[in-house]
């Protein structure tokens, strides 16, 4: 279980194949666990990175506030570490907005970027969603606050059809939990971001995912993200939520491979 020093904190990370490198980035309240359909995968082709953001899973969690651009300056800090000059990214809600800033502001290190069920800016609805989750964790109730994600991120089909064991899904959330704090700090994170008027200044190939069930960031904050960045591709899934990379694994793995081919020396 190696961990390497970014900035204030000792991260959790997991380095997996060869080629051209692909950082994986994780969103509010989980942890790099959360890729395991995907490295397998990717990195039969790719360099895979993985990692835990600081304040989850086996990375330090300074109860200090945190923010996004936090966030992107340790992804920075954990590719300088590795000694990694450019990368493609893959962020999946907070992390593609940690992605995003990236690449805003360091575009030199972006070789594409692939945003999915994520936001420029969270919209009344979104943020009223994330206070009620935050309010939750503030009141110590990590048992609603479980069941009441697991509700929001999959699909009404997944849950009906229970494509995957849900009680092995909330086990799992339960082992190593993140501590409350840590979860309320990410969460403002998420409501503070806003990179509304700055997403014309991401330059990179981007890819933009987004399951039409999705009811934590509806397709509505995907097609704001597709108008304002200039070389952006949208793709909506016809089927899947916010949990897309599990509900429809196979589906979002190919989209991604086949993006990342067009725009990878690997390819």
């Amino acid at each position: 279980m190696p961990k390497i020093r970014v900035h204030d904190i000792d991260m959790y990370y997991e380095v997996h194949g060869a080629g051209d490198p692909v950082i994986f980035i994780r969103g509010l309240g989980s942890d790099s666990r959360g890729w395991a359909p995907q490295i397998p995968v990717f990195s039969q082709k790719y360099q895979v990175i993985v990692f835990d953001n600081r304040g989850a899973g086996l990375t330090d969690k300074p109860q200090t506030p945190y923010s996004t651009k936090l966030f992107a300056e340790d992804t920075l800090e954990l590719m300088d570490r590795l000694e990694i000059e450019k990368a493609h990214f893959v962020g999946l809600s907070m992390g593609g907005a940690i992605a995003q800033l990236i690449g805003i502001h360091y575009p030199n290190r972006v070789k594409s970027l692939v945003l999915a069920a994520t936001f420029a800016k969270m919209d009344t609805f979104g943020k009223n969603l994330l206070n009620f989750f935050k309010n939750l964790a503030m009141g110590g109730r990590r048992d609603y606050l479980v069941d009441g994600t697991l509700l929001w991120v999959y699909s009404h089909d997944f849950h009906e059809k229970r494509l995957v064991d849900l009680d092995r899904i909330k086990e799992l959330m339960l082992t190593n939990p993140q501590p409350l704090y840590a979860y309320v700090r990410q969460n403002l994170a998420c409501q503070e971001h806003d990179t509304l008027d700055q997403l014309s200044r991401i330059t990179a190939p981007c890819l933009i995912l987004v399951g039409k069930e999705d009811l934590l960031t509806p397709p509505e904050y995907s097609e704001i993200l597709h108008k304002g960045i200039p070389q952006s591709e949208l793709v909506v899934l016809e089927r899947g939520g916010h949990g897309l990379f599990l509900e429809q694994t196979e589906l979002v793995n190919q989209v991604i491979l086949d993006f990342l081919a067009k725009h990878s020396s690997a390819s």
